[in-house]
C-alpha cells in the first residue's frame, strides 16, 4: 500500500495522458512516474533507512513531487506553510526535527533562524541526474505524512498519518464522491492544506488528471471550468463565497467538493443559480479522522446534517456516563475508521488513540442515520450552568439578511461564569439582531455582548480563527 504504486501501470497503459496541469507546464504519466522514480531515488541514496524531509514551498509541481517522491522511497513528508511566520515555522521544525529541509529561494527568507536547508532549485538539478528507482516494499502502516494541527492553546501538534489510511480514503472518492480514472479535478487551493493535498494526491492514484493553481484566483477557477473539461474542485466555503461574488454563470457539468463548514441555504440557492448543473458534495471529518460522512445533492430533506458515514467508517454517540445514546439526543460524536491517522507525535514515538476516538464534537444520528454536529465540546460557553454552542447561535445570525458574517465566542464574566459574544460583519443594530436570535432559539442563548467588525479571521481550512477573536477582545474594547 503506497499511494504511488499506481504510477507505473498509467505510465504503460495511457502513458500521454496528462497527469498534472500548472500554468507553466504539463506532465504526462509517463515523464510524471519517471520523475517520481528519480525523486525516490534520490531519497533512497541520501539514506537507506527512512528519515524525514520537510519543505517550504508554494503550490507547484515540485511540492508534489517531493511529497509522493518521499512517500515512494518510505520517507515521512512535512509541508510547512509559506503563510507562516518563522517563529512559527521554528516552533514547527523543532517539534518535527527533519533530516531534510528544502525551500525556495523566494521563501528562504523565512528561514533565517537555520542554515539547515537546501534550495529546491538545485535540488532539482541532482534528481534529474539521479537513477529511477522502483517502488520499495515500504510497511503500510508506517509514517507517510507529518501535518500540523493546534489544540486550544494554539500550540501546534504533529500529527501523522500512514499509508494505508490515504490508500483507503482513496476509496471514499469512488464509492462516496462517485469518482473514476477520467477525472480532472481542480485542485485551486494550498497544497499545505490536507484537504488540497489529499485532492492531487488521490487522482493521480486513480489515475485522472490534477488541474494545480499556483494560488487560489475565483478569476482563474471561473475560466477553467468553462474552458477546460473540469469534472471536479475541491473547495472550502470561503473559496464558493468568493466565487458566488463574480456573479458569473457555469453551464458545465461538474462536482463540488466541500468541506470545513456547512453551507448555508442562502449559499446553496446561489450557487444553483450560478452553476445549474453542479453536484454538490459536503463532508464532513478532521486532520486526525479524514472523512468522516459525506451529504449530496440527492438527500436534500437532510440538508442541515453532514450526511452518513462514509465507506470504512462507523459512527456513534456517546453519553456523558459513556453510554450510546439513541436516535436524536445529544452526546460526544464518536468514530471507528480505517482512514483516521495514526496518532500525535510525541517524542520519538506516536501517542495512538484508541479504537474509537473522538475530536470531541458534539450532535446526533437521526433515525435514518444521518449525522448532525451541533458544535465542537472545547467551543462551549457555560453559562450560569447552561451549555451553549456558539456554532448553533451563528447559523440563526447569518440567517438575517443584513447580516454578511458571524461568529460567537464566550467571554468570561464574574457573575455567569461566561458570556456568549458576538462578532457582526453586515448593517443589522444589536436590537435587531437579539430580537431576530430570540425568536429562533432560547432567550439564554440569545448575545449579551456585540461586537460590529469589517471581517472575521479564518483559518486555512475556512473555519472561524476562534483564537484570533478572543486576541482580538485584548486589545479592542467590547461593546
Amino acid at each position: 500500500m503506497n499511494i504511488t504504486s499506481t504510477y507505473e501501470k498509467y505510465a504503460d497503459r495511457n502513458p500521454l495522458r496528462p497527469a498534472l496541469v500548472t500554468a507553466k507546464e504539463t506532465l504526462s504519466y509517463k515523464e510524471w512516474n519517471n520523475l517520481i522514480q528519480k525523486t525516490a531515488g534520490w531519497f533512497q541514496n541520501y539514506s537507506k533507512k527512512p528519515l524525514k524531509v520537510a519543505f517550504l514551498l508554494q503550490n507547484s509541481l515540485e511540492f508534489l513531487q517531493i511529497f509522493t517522491g518521499a512517500s515512494r522511497a518510505g520517507w515521512t513528508a512535512i509541508p510547512l506553510d509559506p503563510r507562516s511566520s518563522p517563529m512559527e515555522l521554528e516552533e514547527r521544525l523543532s517539534l518535527s526535527s527533519p533530516h531534510v529541509l528544502l525551500t525556495s529561494a523566494s521563501l528562504s527568507r523565512k528561514l533565517s533562524f537555520t542554515k539547515k536547508f537546501a534550495l529546491v532549485e538545485d535540488w532539482k538539478i541532482e534528481v534529474e541526474k539521479t537513477l529511477p528507482s522502483p517502488v520499495l516494499s515500504v510497511d503500510p502502516l508506517s509514517p507517510f505524512y507529518m501535518g500540523f494541527t493546534s489544540g486550544s492553546t494554539g500550540k501546534p501538534k504533529a500529527f501523522l498519518r500512514s499509508q494505508k489510511s490515504w490508500v483507503k480514503s482513496f476509496d471514499c472518492n469512488k464509492t462516496d464522491f462517485h469518482m473514476h480514472s477520467e477525472e480532472c479535478v481542480l485542485v485551486p487551493g494550498p497544497l499545505v492544506h490536507s484537504l488540497f493535498l489529499y485532492g492531487a494526491i488521490s487522482t493521480l492514484f486513480l489515475g485522472g488528471t490534477v488541474h494545480l493553481l499556483e494560488r487560489f484566483s475565483p478569476s482563474a477557477v471561473l475560466s477553467l471550468l468553462k474552458s477546460k473539461n473540469i469534472t471536479t474542485v475541491y473547495s472550502v466555503p470561503t473559496m464558493i463565497e468568493a466565487l458566488l461574488s463574480k456573479g458569473e454563470k457555469v453551464n458545465s457539468s461538474f462536482k463540488m467538493l466541500s468541506s470545513g463548514a456547512k453551507w448555508e441555504p442562502s449559499t446553496r440557492q446561489k450557487a444553483l443559480a450560478l452553476f445549474p448543473f453542479m453536484k454538490h458534495y459536503e463532508f464532513y471529518g478532521a486532520s486526525e479522522l479524514s472523512f468522516v460522512s459525506v451529504l449530496n445533492n440527492e438527500n436534500r430533506n437532510h440538508a442541515s446534517s453532514v450526511g452518513t458515514p462514509c465507506q470504512h467508517v462507523s459512527v456513534k454517540i456517546v453519553g456523558d456516563k459513556g453510554e450510546i445514546l439513541p436516535p436524536r439526543e445529544i452526546g460526544t460524536v464518536y468514530v471507528k475508521s480505517e482512514l483516521r491517522f495514526l496518532g500525535y507525535l510525541k517524542g520519538d514515538g506516536i501517542d495512538s488513540p484508541n479504537e474509537w476516538m473522538t475530536v470531541d464534537d458534539m450532535g446526533y444520528l437521526d433515525e435514518q442515520g444521518f449525522l448532525y454536529i451541533i458544535g465542537r465540546k472545547h467551543n462551549m460557553i457555560l453559562y450560569g450552568g447552561l451549555n451553549i454552542f456558539p456554532e448553533e447561535i451563528e447559523e440563526i445570525l447569518k440567517k438575517h439578511e443584513n447580516v454578511q458574517e458571524a461568529a460567537v465566542i464566550g467571554v468570561t464574566d464574574a457573575y455567569w461564569g461566561q458570556k456568549p459574544l458576538a462578532f457582526i460583519v453586515g448593517n443589522a443594530s444589536k436590537r435587531e439582531l437579539s430580537s431576530f436570535v430570540r425568536k429562533h432559539l432560547s432567550s439564554y442563548k440569545v448575545p449579551r455582548l456585540w461586537r460590529f467588525v469589517k471581517e472575521l479571521p479564518y483559518t486555512s481550512s475556512g473555519k472561524i480563527a476562534r483564537q484570533a477573536l478572543k486576541n482580538h477582545l485584548e486589545t479592542e474594547e467590547i461593546q
